[in-house]
């Protein structure tokens, strides 16, 4: 999937029950997000968080996180739901592999899984070597330390809007998957 434009736009969509905390720190990976594309990219390519701006949030949305405490008793912490052309939902969630030892309601785990599925949601792939990578987009956080977003991410990011970035018309980006290399 990719986007056919750069100014994008995300809103949040928290369960009932969900806390301040818990949709502030959602707000928060929004944030990070945000901020990173326009130091990275100069303002070419933004995030915007629109939430509450429209009566329905996910009519104003290229992209809608929905915060969900328990779903339905699969395990996992979030999940990108996307399309050849797209990814507009991001479901977060709370329920966690009792292995993990961690606490599945806290605002700094929901916030990683935020970080992490808003960067599929962007056009991210997972990280290689996905279960022993702190990469933002792999697996091995929070059991190896909390997750680092890198100039691979970056890299790859540039790769996906590259028609942006060279001032031409919209077009998918090239065959992949993207690597990077390790400097």
């Amino acid at each position: 999937y990719w986007w056919d434009h750069t100014d994008l736009t995300i809103a949040v969509q928290p369960h009932p029950k969900a806390t301040e905390e818990q949709v502030q720190a959602i707000q928060d990976a929004i944030a990070t997000w945000s901020d990173v594309l326009e130091d990275c990219f100069d303002g070419l390519i933004t995030l915007t968080d629109v939430t509450g701006s429209d009566r329905n949030p996910q009519q104003a949305a290229d992209i809608v996180v929905h915060f969900v405490p328990k779903a339905g008793g699969v395990v996992f912490g979030g999940y990108a739901i996307c399309g050849d052309h797209g990814c507009p939902n991001i479901l977060v969630r709370s329920d966690l592999p009792p292995a993990l030892g961690r606490d599945p309601y806290s605002p700094q785990y929901i916030e990683w899984v935020a970080l992490h599925e808003i960067g599929h949601a962007l056009g991210l792939g997972h990280a290689t070597n996905l279960l022993e990578s702190t990469d933002l987009m792999g697996y091995g956080w929070p059991t190896l330390g909390d997750p680092v977003l890198s100039q691979c991410d970056i890299d790859a990011l540039a790769y996906i809007f590259a028609w942006a970035l060279e001032g031409t018309e919209p077009q998918p980006p090239g065959p992949g998957p993207f690597v990077c290399d390790a400097k």
